[in-house]
């Protein structure tokens, strides 16, 4: 593991349950009085953990020996600033207004146009195995990266293909306006 980084999110849903309406449920009146105010689980899950792993060193080798071998392994600091700085292990990324959302785990295109162009270059291979939405694979498209995605779901698998689609047709539609002698 390289590093693990903190995407904050803008908002958190607390899914915390009332212990006065699990006590008066129960039928403990008094109980539930006493608890009046008070919940059982976690605080609002405010940001989510994004583990960083590389490709294991070569006995002896050295991470520059890794990027060589591999074509991985570095940061891409110079595409990467945010506000003008290097960024740090805390990521603050928030949906796009025109965003569309069709998953309860979605993430920002922004959070992941950043990862993607932190840790990749053009060309290379992104994978995502909980594609979920598709917003990996969205991103890697719009970066020219290639991607692989698994999703379990086919509701999913279906929208993450819907989204994909609309990228390909925006861009193709745009590249005719640009180049309309090669189309």
């Amino acid at each position: 593991m390289k590093d693990m980084l903190a995407w904050k999110k803008s908002s958190a849903h607390h899914r915390a349950q009332r212990v006065s309406i699990v006590f008066e449920r129960r039928g403990l009146k008094q109980d539930a009085s006493e608890w009046e105010g008070w919940r059982l689980g976690n605080l609002a899950p405010i940001w989510e953990p994004i583990a960083w792993f590389v490709k294991p060193y070569q006995i002896g080798g050295t991470i520059a020996d890794n990027i060589l071998a591999y074509q991985v392994g570095a940061m891409n600091l110079k595409d990467c600033q945010i506000d003008g700085s290097n960024p740090t292990n805390l990521l603050e990324f928030g949906f796009r207004r025109d965003e569309r959302r069709v998953h309860e785990a979605q993430k920002p295109l922004d959070l992941f146009e950043f990862l993607i162009k932190l840790t990749t270059r053009p060309g290379q291979i992104v994978l995502d195995p909980f594609m979920g939405s598709g917003t990996t694979a969205v991103t890697a498209q719009n970066l020219d990266r290639h991607y692989i995605g698994f999703e379990i779901s086919s509701e999913f698998c279906r929208l993450a293909n819907e989204r994909l689609n609309e990228v390909v047709k925006a861009a193709t539609k745009q590249a005719k306006i640009e180049h309309p002698l090669l189309f």
